[in-house]
């Protein structure tokens, strides 16, 4: 039994950590939601030219929407920064840490690094690319430690922006398990 649970620890955390990182390219969305423009910005992409956080509340969000299963918990903490640029450009640097617990076995997850790539967007729909991704996860545990791969990065795919405000940028990232994520700005 016991291996199972260190089985089940290692690859909900691998899952876990693929939900931080990003992930691989996934349809838009179906939500038949429209961006909301402040005043303040002529388009959705001035609105969405900054520096971003992505909070550990967020990071949650994203890994809740995974459903796990009854018997596991987890806590997130840290923080990623997504820095939008004018040029069409973006870095997500991602520094979170994943406490698991899966029936009283206890894991740590942690990853770090940057993905670098690419945005566009078209009405309410935000494309991203990667052009590179330099992101580490680590799982410790009873087990030891062992690298995880990761791929993907902020969003890499198609998501449907939401809301695009003066502070916060909210869209949903689709998928078999969609999900909302907001952003709060940090620095225009």
């Amino acid at each position: 039994m016991k291996n199972y649970t260190h089985s089940l620890t290692v690859l909900t955390l691998t899952v876990l950590l693929a939900a931080c990182g990003g992930g691989s390219e996934a349809p838009a969305p179906t939500t038949p939601t429209g961006a909301t423009l402040p005043s303040d910005f002529a388009s959705t992409q001035e609105c969405m030219v900054g520096r971003w956080l992505l909070t550990a509340d967020q990071a949650q969000r994203a890994i809740t929407a995974a459903s796990l299963p009854a018997f596991v918990s987890i806590a997130t903490t840290g923080q990623a920064i997504v820095d939008i640029r004018a040029n069409g450009t973006y870095t997500y640097t991602p520094s979170f840490t994943i406490n698991m617990n899966a029936s009283g076995e206890r894991a740590t997850g942690n990853t770090a690094g940057s993905v670098t790539g690419t945005w566009r967007v078209s009405s309410d729909v935000l494309t991203t690319a990667e052009t590179s991704n330099n992101i580490t996860s680590t799982v410790s545990g009873s087990f030891g430690t062992i690298s995880v791969p990761v791929s993907g990065g902020f969003g890499a795919g198609t998501s449907r922006i939401l809301s695009c405000q003066p502070m916060t940028l909210s869209y949903e990232v689709g998928g078999a398990m969609p999900f909302t994520q907001t952003l709060v700005l940090s620095a225009r």
